[in-house]
């Protein structure tokens, strides 16, 4: 361990050495190596994580309250002790190396100013500790006020600042001192949807300036989620899945991942999958949909009878309108909600909710029937027992 502390300590110093302008030229891969965390009277927060995230990643964190994602970041940066398993960076074990020395910085809900110092003051006192020289923290600052538009507030002192000006100089703060790994738990909690949307741009800014590992939870799932390279699905302190946005939306591995997702929720039913000659039929209160046998896991190829939960997004229903109505879901319209670019209809099925949503004018009106089909190529299929997709 001793060791191991010396290489890092010289890694870091030559880190100092070669930045120029607050561009980071040494990045950091993260490892976690059967991570685990429990508390006291035998509360689990993590459960035996294993996880990889490569250099200059953006990384969203998801999942229900009390899931492990605060406790999951704190032991990332240091700040917390797991009770088993170990974190590396560049495969150099960091269990026991200050955060500072490793270059990771968090950001939470609070504030962590000193009042009687000036916004630029505040910005320039941890660098000043390790010993920079001037020239240096006024680049580092210059150049991140400049990214957070925050240069006109450098000469105030902290009391004085507005609720999105504090936050820009955390963020700022951090930012100036080149971490490796950014850790962000929830920084937009509390604040308007204008001002939302302002320090998320702040944010992505800071990552494409910073070119460093970013991990970060949102407040709400969808907030980074097309933003980030990865996200990492959580739920009582198990990993449900880690993979690209479009992979975690589209190819879902459990309920769980696919109900977190979208607003509306997609749309969840028991069904069951019956054997149909070659093919399958999956049951959906009244309705039976053709199902494919090469689009179902290999190990059903012989099940005559299995229970599962059928799974579809609210836009991919389709509405149809031809003379043919028995060939079709019939839905009775509960519910309409206007948006920018569509229409929400909340609609009963045999006194099933449902959720569609679509792009095309329509002029329905609360009673009215409507006739649905589904796109077979985006419906989830999951074992009723163990919620895991058998889709392929």
């Amino acid at each position: 361990m001793i060791y191991y502390k010396y290489v890092l300590t010289i890694k870091v110093y030559i880190l100092d050495k070669y930045q120029r302008g607050g561009i980071n030229f040494f990045m950091a891969k993260l490892s976690l190596r059967n991570i685990s965390k429990k508390y006291e009277k035998g509360i689990i927060a993590l459960a035996n994580l294993y996880l990889n995230i490569d250099d200059n990643q953006f990384v969203s964190v998801i999942g229900p309250r009390a899931s492990g994602k605060t406790t999951l970041l704190t032991i990332i940066g240091g700040f917390q002790d797991s009770t088993a398993g170990h974190v590396y960076i560049d495969d150099i074990n960091i269990d026991d190396i200050r955060p500072d020395d490793l270059q990771i910085v968090m950001m939470s809900k609070g504030y962590s100013f000193y009042p009687d110092m000036t916004a630029f003051e505040n910005m320039a006192f941890g660098l000043r500790l390790k010993g920079l020289d001037a020239d240096i923290i006024n680049t580092r600052i210059s150049n991140i006020a400049k990214i957070l538009n925050i240069e006109n507030i450098l000469d105030q002192k902290t009391q004085t600042l507005s609720e999105l000006q504090k936050r820009k100089l955390m963020l700022g703060k951090l930012a100036v001192k080149n971490p490796k790994i950014f850790l962000l738990d929830e920084p937009l909690t509390g604040l308007s949807s204008n001002l939302k949307n302002v320090l998320k741009q702040d944010i992505i800014n800071l990552f494409k300036h910073l070119k460093s590992t970013f991990i970060y939870v949102p407040t709400d799932p969808m907030e980074f989620f097309y933003i980030s390279n990865k996200v990492l699905v959580i739920k009582d302190g198990i990993i449900q899945q880690f993979d690209t946005p479009e992979n975690i939306y589209n190819n879902p591995n459990n309920v769980h991942v696919a109900s977190c997702l979208g607003i509306p929720q997609i749309n969840l039913f028991a069904s069951v999958l019956i054997k149909d000659k070659n093919d399958y039929l999956l049951k959906f209160s009244n309705y039976y949909i053709k199902w494919p046998a090469e689009k179902l896991h290999p190990i059903f190829s012989n099940t005559l009878y299995h229970q599962v939960i059928l799974g579809f997004r609210p836009q991919d229903l389709i509405i149809q309108e031809d003379n043919e109505p028995s060939k079709y879901i019939k839905g009775i319209v509960n519910l309409i909600e206007k948006s920018l670019n569509g229409t929400f209809l909340y609609l009963k099925v045999d006194n099933i909710p449902l959720t569609l949503y679509t792009e095309k004018p329509v002029s329905y009106k609360i009673g009215d029937i409507v006739y649905i089909d589904i796109d077979i190529d985006n419906v989830h299929i999951f074992d009723k027992k163990t919620n895991i997709s058998i889709k392929l």
